[in-house]
């Protein structure tokens, strides 16, 4: 599991299972039914993903804006990060060195199917929870 799946995954989990605390942002749950939708997910996988580390607000993230990413990765979770952080980079579906926001929602898309593991289109606090299990 990448990196930017398991930080995505972290967030859905606290939005399903509790009120965000002070200076997490919105809620990816914006209907609050407890689960998220594929528009959901991606909103807060993309929004969260380019919010942050496009710097240069260009609609792309590239290597040396990334490289926040991989810090606290490396930081937080050690070579185990670095190596989630480093798979990211298979978003980059053109290899131009560079995340696009199309690219980086095909990869959320991917990632919201593997992680609705009984395929009913909506993710909940269960399948959220094993899929940080299995970062």
């Amino acid at each position: 599991m990448t990196l930017a799946r398991t930080c995505c995954l972290a967030l859905a989990a606290l939005a399903l299972g509790a009120t965000p605390a002070a200076g997490q942002g919105r809620n990816p749950d914006a209907d609050r039914d407890g689960k998220l939708t594929p528009m959901e997910y991606r909103n807060a996988y993309v929004g969260g993903m380019f919010g942050w580390l496009d710097k240069d607000k260009d609609g792309a993230i590239a290597r040396a804006e990334f490289a926040t990413l991989e810090k606290l990765a490396k930081r937080f979770r050690g070579e185990k990060g670095v190596r989630g952080a480093a798979k990211m980079w298979q978003a980059d579906a053109d290899a131009d060195g560079a995340i696009s926001r199309r690219e980086m929602e095909s990869h959320a898309t991917r990632a919201f199917k593997s992680t609705d593991s009984n395929q009913d289109g909506v993710l909940d606090k269960a399948e959220l929870k094993a899929a940080q299990n299995a970062s």
